[in-house]
């Protein structure tokens, strides 16, 4: 939560709106990192959650429901979700794994992220992991800090410097101390130099690169470029899936059975 501020700089994918997004009024004046991730423009619910434990989490949730400022606790989109069997058991039958809301969905990948996201925020999880915790009194401040400057990224002109590029560097600097004492190996070293790459090079980020396909105010055309060559794709392989053919609404367990035999593990297919 502290540190969403850089994923947003490196993956945000939503320079634009398309037609008829924005209320009477509103208007971006230059594409921005990522619309989705600002607050002002993006989505998300408009309370603010708490992360100084997991019982702080459901307290405030469950208040935010009473006040009506979200109807169920499932309409809560923070950044970040525990996720579970039942979120007013959390506390006691523990997390089953994090949701993380702020990522936009990379076109330039065919399942909408990519192998080298992932790995960075697992080690961004595996260096937090290893670093001090915060004390709870800190935590408010800390992240009402975080919600500031995430803001200040996501609406930045993502062809140009970031106001925050030195906190990025200074974070990309110790990631690459603590690759080399965890030996975590070439692809992460390469990784974190990419990464660097980017917060140097903007034009190398993914919303700045998307800038470069905009027509008429507009992603439509590169979108359905792409939505058509990943079709054709999927269509080549050897036992495409033909299971939304008939526009089934299919749940994530009737996925799980039926492309991976009831385990998303590869070694249970």
């Amino acid at each position: 939560m502290s540190y969403r501020w850089l994923l947003t700089y490196l993956f945000g994918a939503s320079p634009i709106a398309e037609e008829n997004y924005f209320k009477k009024g509103d208007k971006l004046i230059h594409p921005v990192r990522s619309l989705r991730q600002s607050k002002k423009y993006g989505f998300g619910s408009n309370f603010t959650p708490d992360y100084t434990d997991v019982e702080s989490y459901f307290a405030r949730i469950k208040r935010a429901v009473v006040k009506k400022e979200i109807y169920t606790a499932a309409q809560f989109h923070g950044p970040v979700r525990f996720k579970g069997d039942n979120v007013e058991n959390l506390a006691t039958d523990g997390i089953k794994h994090l949701k993380l809301r702020m990522l936009d969905l990379d076109p330039t990948s065919y399942v909408g992220i990519r192998t080298g996201t992932l790995r960075f925020i697992r080690l961004l999880a595996s260096y937090f992991i290893m670093s001090p915790a915060l004390n709870k009194s800190e935590v408010s401040e800390a992240l009402a800090v975080a919600d500031k400057r995430n803001e200040i990224v996501a609406l930045e002109d993502p062809t140009k410097k970031s106001q925050l590029s030195e906190a990025a560097i200074a974070l990309i600097e110790h990631l690459k101390v603590y690759v080399d004492l965890i030996q975590a190996g070439p692809e992460y070293q390469e990784l974190i130099e990419d990464m660097e790459y980017r917060v140097k090079i903007p034009m190398n980020t993914p919303s700045a690169r998307l800038v470069r396909h905009i027509k008429d105010d507009s992603l439509t055309h590169y979108a359905l470029k792409r939505a058509k060559a990943y079709q054709k794709s999927a269509l080549l392989a050897l036992h495409p899936f033909r299971d939304f053919e008939d526009n089934a609404s299919l749940t994530a367990d009737e996925l799980k059975a039926k492309i991976f035999r009831g385990g998303w593990e590869p070694d249970n297919r």
